[in-house]
C-alpha cells in the first residue's frame, strides 16, 4: 500500500496551517494555542512572521 501525502497540493504555509488545525481540532483552539516551543507556532495562521506588507498573508 502506497502512502499518499494529504498535503501534496498545498504550499508550505498552507500545510502548516492544516497541521495546526489537525493538532488543535478547531480554529479557536489554534488561536489559543500555548505550545510556544512548537517550531510551527509562529506560522500557525498561514503567515510568515518576519514578512510584512503586500503578500504577507496567504
Amino acid at each position: 500500500m502506497k502512502y499518499e501525502n494529504p498535503y501534496r497540493d498545498l504550499t508550505p504555509l498552507e500545510a502548516i496551517r492544516e497541521r495546526c488545525l489537525w493538532c488543535k481540532n478547531t480554529l479557536n483552539n489554534v488561536k489559543m494555542c500555548q505550545r510556544k516551543l512548537c517550531p510551527l507556532y509562529p506560522f500557525r495562521f498561514g503567515k510568515e512572521p518576519k514578512r510584512t506588507g503586500k503578500g504577507a498573508a496567504l
